[in-house]
């Protein structure tokens, strides 16, 4: 019996690769990314989370202490 593994990728934006979508009010398209990153992981519940991280420019950890606050994972 094999057991299935849910794995979210998604950019230093919380932008999800493939699933850009087109929106007009810049205010909203400035939030939805981040919103929709962090309602996948609650409806998901992912074992895994990739960031690709590779346009980041060296400014990942903001978006890694963004998606660690809520977790009761601390180091």
């Amino acid at each position: 019996m094999s057991a299935a593994t849910t794995i979210v990728v998604a950019r230093e934006d919380f932008s999800i690769p493939g699933g850009e979508y087109h929106v007009e009010d810049a205010a909203v398209l400035a939030m939805q990314p981040e919103f929709r990153f962090f309602h996948l992981l609650r409806e998901a519940k992912p074992d895994v989370v990739l960031l690709d991280l590779s346009r980041a420019s060296g400014n990942g950890v903001e978006t890694i202490l963004k998606i660690r606050s809520p977790s009761q994972v601390k180091t």
